[in-house]
């Protein structure tokens, strides 16, 4: 699932004034860098999967990196694989109580597997790929992801300060995958 339309990169260029000179691939291309880069900044993916972190309980409990928590599929022994029990404290803010002194591997989803991509995510995905658009194609050509936010005319930037200040609610606290 794309974080954002064809016609909502068009109409973000439309409003922009730019006249409409890129193929749908060349659009389907830079939403799909926009979405890499969305990922990237936060640490986490806004698709209906599930991920997989290991911690170390402190006093039996655990943060996870990503919230909120919406379904909890397993939390493991991270050497013998047995079932630990456990117990949700906030599934808002991804604090768990795990029943072992021993690392835990925990598989589980954060994202409403409704509504995986929010409305503000989606607008900044859309102005994003916009962004990478209206660069001159030299501009970005020999440019790897890690370049990639720092690149654009005069150093701008395609994840703009105000397009980072929607997404920073939306930042994990772990490190990024």
């Amino acid at each position: 699932m794309a974080y954002t339309g064809i016609n909502e990169v068009k109409a973000v260029l439309t409003r922009r004034g730019e006249e409409l000179r890129w193929s749908d691939t060349d659009i389907e291309n830079a939403i799909d860098l926009a979405e890499r880069i969305i990922n990237a900044y936060c640490g986490r993916h806004f698709y209906d999967e599930a991920t997989t972190e290991i911690h170390m309980p402190y006093n039996g409990l655990v943060i996870l990196d990503c919230w909120p928590i919406m379904r909890m599929i397993s939390v493991k022994d991270a050497e013998t694989g047995d079932d630990i029990d456990y117990t949700i404290r906030s599934a808002e803010l991804g604090h768990m109580w795990v029943s072992s002194d021993s690392f835990v591997k925990i598989t589980y989803t954060y994202n409403d597997p409704s509504n995986p991509v929010p409305a503000d995510v989606a607008r900044v995905a859309a102005e994003t790929a916009a962004n990478i658009l209206t660069l001159a194609h030299e501009a970005y050509t020999d440019l790897r992801l890690g370049d990639i936010d720092m690149a654009g005319p005069e150093g701008g930037r395609y994840l703009t300060s105000s397009l980072r200040a929607i997404l920073t609610r939306y930042r994990c606290v772990g490190i990024p995958r």
